[in-house]
This record gives C-alpha cells, sequence and structure tokens, in this order.
C-alpha cells in the first residue's frame, strides 16, 4: 500500500489572504520582480502559528518567489528599517556558487513598493530580530 487516508487541517481565509497579498504587489514577487503566479507564494512576515491576530492581514504579508519565501521563512534573508533586502552571511558566504549567485543582488536593494497596503514595520522588526539571531547578517 502506497497511500494513505488523513484527516487535515485548513486554514480559513488562506485564499484571501493569498489573493489580497499577491494583488498588493500587483503580481510579482516584491524581490526579484517574478511574474508567474504559479510560483509566487503569500508569505507570512511572522508565522501563521505565532501571531493569531494578525494571520489574514495583507499588510503582514510580502509576494515571493517559493524559492525566496523558503529562504524568507527559514530566516536567512530579511529587511531592514528601509524595506532593503539584507542576505544572510550563511548565503552569501558559505553557499554553494549557484546559490550565492541568486541571492548575492539582493543585498541591500529594495522591495517593489505594495501597491495598496503598508507592510507592518514592527512586525517586519519581529522578523529581522529572530533572523539575526540565528544567522550573521553584515
Amino acid at each position: 500500500m502506497t497511500e494513505v487516508e488523513a484527516m487535515q487541517k485548513r486554514r480559513i481565509g488562506q485564499d484571501f489572504f493569498r489573493r489580497a497579498v499577491l494583488g498588493n504587489f500587483n503580481n510579482h514577487c516584491c524581490a526579484t520582480g517574478i511574474g508567474e503566479t504559479r510560483l509566487l507564494v503569500a508569505s507570512h512576515i511572522v508565522p501563521w502559528a505565532d501571531d493569531s491576530q494578525n494571520r489574514l492581514n495583507p499588510g503582514k504579508g510580502l509576494c515571493l518567489s517559493a524559492t525566496h519565501d523558503r529562504a524568507f521563512d527559514a530566516h536567512l534573508i530579511t529587511l531592514d528599517d528601509n524595506w532593503r533586502w539584507q542576505v544572510s552571511r550563511t548565503l552569501l558566504e558559505e553557499a554553494d556558487e549557484p546559490t550565492r549567485t541568486l541571492f548575492r543582488p539582493l543585498t541591500g536593494k529594495p522591495i517593489r513598493p505594495p501597491a495598496t497596503i503598508s507592510l507592518s514595520s514592527d512586525l517586519m522588526r519581529q522578523h529581522r530580530e529572530r533572523a539575526q539571531q540565528r544567522h550573521c547578517y553584515g
């Protein structure tokens, strides 16, 4: 047997959050400009489980490519107070050459700004502080 049936929890409102976040960035990754929506993720600045009050707040979401979303969730990339990308030394120095080549140009680059809904600087500060606790920056 190679399959099993399982009950799953689903996040209510996740479709709304995705549409709102992607729409707020005109369906483009705020890091790279990629506009293929099948490759884009509505990334929570602070994880869903850690902030129940803001779970569906589009102001706490970034539109990122799947690869950049994973790096953001792993705190390997973050944003400074001026909404410019910070890339961890892990990605800039310790990673393999293709990874360094992908992330190096992001360093210091501003995000593509949101169209209508401002992002939460407080939540971004929380992400940055966690990132700096886990990885070296600068």
